[in-house]
């Protein structure tokens, strides 16, 4: 049983955290900022000086 609860635990963590990033992402396109690769995109990634 405890091997069991590990393995569910253990695929839990990871989307849990897709889950938060997807939140977090969906938040910055909504405030007009642009996401690239779960991460805010910075001017000079985008081609902005």
């Amino acid at each position: 049983m405890n091997q069991s609860l590990n393995e569910h635990t253990s695929r839990q963590q990871p989307e849990q955290l897709r889950w938060q990033e997807t939140l977090e992402a969906m938040e910055a396109v909504a405030q007009g900022r642009v996401v690239v690769g779960g991460m805010p995109a910075s001017p000079s990634l985008l081609g902005e000086r």
